[in-house]
């Protein structure tokens, strides 16, 4: 089983949430406790955090973002500052609660009438599972808003979520570091 997160690739947005520290998965930095950020995203439901879960099958930096999680309500994650015209992959991380209840949500769009259910113990208590959706932006990069309200009593736990663009970056950064420790790596 993967994270599924690449450096490879250009990230809007990864949040780790209720957790205080930053998980650093794969080289990509997972942004700590952070909730409705204005002109980046915006989070429905999710008003309740558990911490420190187990059992946590989920192991390497990874496991950081699977110990915490936030749930609760009419969820929902608002994406904005997203570039017009272009493809996208939004992932939703979460980890297996309970031995057999299932813990489905119902996962849409407004960018489309498809709807896709998971259920977060499918692959057993405390085991990982991410929600995969691609998208394309409309030619104005307007806001996404992926909806997943539970189908049931338990709702999904939200330990995350990521969007990158789903090119990889061909463009390198024109800036970049390098160790100096002598003659040999000046670059001269």
């Amino acid at each position: 089983a993967t994270s599924g997160v690449d450096p490879a690739y250009l990230y809007t947005h990864a949040v780790n949430f209720a957790s205080n520290a930053a998980a650093n998965i794969n080289g990509v930095p997972f942004i700590p406790r952070e909730f409705n950020i204005a002109g980046r995203f915006s989070a429905t439901g999710l008003d309740v955090g558990f911490g420190n879960r187990t059992p946590n099958n989920v192991t390497g930096n990874s496991a950081g973002l699977a110990r915490d999680f936030r749930y609760n309500g009419n969820t929902g994650i608002t994406l904005d500052n997203l570039k017009p015209n272009t493809q996208y992959v939004f992932t939703v991380y979460g980890i297996g609660f309970d031995v057999s209840d299932p813990r489905a949500a119902t996962f849409s769009s407004n960018l489309t009438t498809e709807k896709f259910t998971a259920n977060l113990n499918q692959y057993g208590q405390g085991n990982g599972m991410r929600v995969n959706y691609t998208y394309t932006t409309d030619a104005l990069g307007s806001p996404v808003t992926i909806n997943y309200p539970a189908t049931g009593a338990g709702t999904f736990h939200t330990s995350g979520f990521s969007n990158r663009e789903a090119a990889v970056n061909a463009t390198p950064s024109p800036w970049s570091t390098m160790a100096w420790s002598d003659d040999a790596t000046s670059g001269i």
